[in-house]
């Protein structure tokens, strides 16, 4: 052992010099290529590699509900990391400088309006998904509404009216457009009933009489309900004035609704005195242009459509075939018989009593009425004093701006759907005829599927107008009222 250990040292010696020495060489040699290397200058030129900003992509900036990143994260990781899928996106982007631009007008699925009540089933469908409706559920362009057997939906639309869907109904929501000085919607009834309320700029008349459309009453807007002014009166009187109350029922809460409606109205009116709202409103076998005027439509399966407007202004009603292109100017406010191919109608002096009934529902609404003027200030009226810029109006309402050319789209819709349709109830009512010669039964005629239940609403109402537990509603506080109306909500879902 004592021999081996200096062989060892010397061996170990002898590896560390030779380390050092070729370290030292190669450190000498990295020294002279970095040398060389900084003497040429092998990188790219700065104008090969800069960014043109010239070339950049023209985007929009922000808009509301969108992202700042278009990246389709749904999309299949095969097909998004596919060379020649991006080389292809390459060559489009390079010869379309506004791709961007035209992409985020491409995807902006613009608010048409959002459920301001919901009774019973209420299914929102939106492509391929369906998901339950309900208070505040966005109606994005392109959004179908179904509404089920004994339910009921109103909906708030961001041109300011309101939008009733009967039971066992389907509607869509097909666009909404703004315009300096005007907007217009475009809703297509599938099936079923709807009736349509403008926003009314005069002064509402007062009427003490019972709310007709009880069955989605009371509304989650706390503010509109009948029972928030009762209890407001009940809170500012005295004992002997709440006696005098209960024995004579002087001070009405209606009458307080009312004050409070029609000064909303007078505030509303001010900034959209020179605003004007239209809507399209089509269905399998007709099409319906109207202003301020109510519309009630319904549409049977493979039979007849019906239609009555209200109110003291015209509306024009095109009918389908392809060559049929003129409208029927309509004054009349009587209810009107359009047969299942759209080729005519018939003006009805006796309305069955379905239609009739279906009418009287909405005869007394205040409630919803003053719903429809506090969204329309809170909802509404900030997109319209957005109208003088595209880029405020995209970026703090999410809605892109019409010019002149809005009344062309307006044409081309109307025009669209006449053909569309005039094709699709021909083929309709092939299908139809197979279906009964196989001894399907087809409903084809008028039935009380879309009043029964809210009539049911109605009488019950009237029968505890005056219970112990309705009056005691005027005592709550706050949170005491807000959960009866949570309570009453669900109970309608129930």
């Amino acid at each position: 052992m004592r021999n081996i250990r200096p062989v060892k040292a010397f061996l170990s010696t002898f590896a560390l010099s030779l380390f050092f020495t070729v370290s030292g060489g190669a450190l000498a040699v990295d020294s002279e290529l970095l040398e060389a290397w900084s003497a040429k200058d092998f990188g790219p030129k700065k104008e090969g590699w800069q960014v043109d900003r010239s070339k950049e992509a023209k985007d929009l900036g922000m808009i509301k509900g969108q992202s700042r990143s278009m990246i389709d994260w749904s999309e299949d990781h095969d097909a998004a990391t596919d060379i020649h899928k991006w080389v292809s996106q390459v060559d489009f982007k390079e010869k379309t400088p506004d791709w961007l631009k035209r992409l985020r007008h491409f995807r902006q699925m613009e608010l048409v309006g959002n459920i301001l009540a919901c009774s019973g089933e209420c299914e929102v469908v939106r492509g391929l998904t369906t998901v339950k409706g309900a208070y505040l559920s966005q109606l994005l362009e392109g959004d179908e509404l179904k509404v089920g057997s004994d339910s009921l939906a109103w909906v708030y639309l961001h041109n300011g009216s309101l939008l009733r869907v009967s039971p066992e109904s389907t509607v869509t929501f097909g666009e909404i457009n703004f315009a300096p000085k005007e907007v217009f919607v475009y809703l297509k009834l599938l099936e079923g009933h709807i009736s349509y309320h403008p926003r009314q700029r005069e002064e509402a008349v007062v009427d003490l009489g019972p709310q007709t459309d009880a069955q989605v009453l009371p509304l989650m807007v706390e503010e509109a309900n009948e029972e928030y002014f009762e209890r407001q009166i009940f809170q500012e009187q005295t004992s002997q004035g709440r006696l005098n109350e209960y024995l004579l029922y002087r001070d009405h809460g209606k009458r307080h609704l009312f004050k409070k409606l029609n000064e909303l109205k007078a505030s509303n009116n001010i900034p959209v005195a020179e605003f004007q709202s239209q809507v399209l409103i089509a269905a399998p076998n007709m099409s319906v242009w109207a202003g301020e005027s109510k519309i009630e439509m319904m549409y049977l399966m493979g039979g007849e459509g019906y239609l009555k407007k209200s109110g003291d202004k015209k509306i024009d009603l095109s009918l389908r075939g392809y060559q049929r292109t003129e409208p029927y100017e309509i004054w009349d406010e009587k209810w009107l018989e359009i047969n299942s191919l759209g080729r005519g109608f018939e003006m009805l002096e006796a309305a069955p009593r379905e239609l009739e009934l279906i009418s009287l529902l909405t005869k007394r609404i205040p409630s919803l009425q003053l719903a429809q003027e506090i969204w329309f200030q809170k909802n509404t009226i900030p997109i319209l004093e957005n109208l003088s810029s595209a880029q405020k109006l995209a970026q703090f309402s999410g809605y892109f701006l019409w010019s002149d050319n809005l009344s062309e789209r307006k044409q081309f819709l109307e025009e669209y759907t006449r053909r569309l349709d005039t094709t699709h109830l021909q083929s309709l009512s092939n299908l139809i005829s197979k279906m009964e010669n196989r001894g399907e039964k087809i409903n084809k005629g008028l039935s009380d599927i879309y009043f029964k239940k809210s009539l049911e609403y109605y009488l019950w109402s009237l029968k505890n107008k005056f219970s112990f537990d309705q009056m005691q509603i005027r005592e709550t506080n706050n949170l005491q009222y807000y959960v009866w109306i949570l309570k009453n909500v669900k109970e309608r879902k129930d």
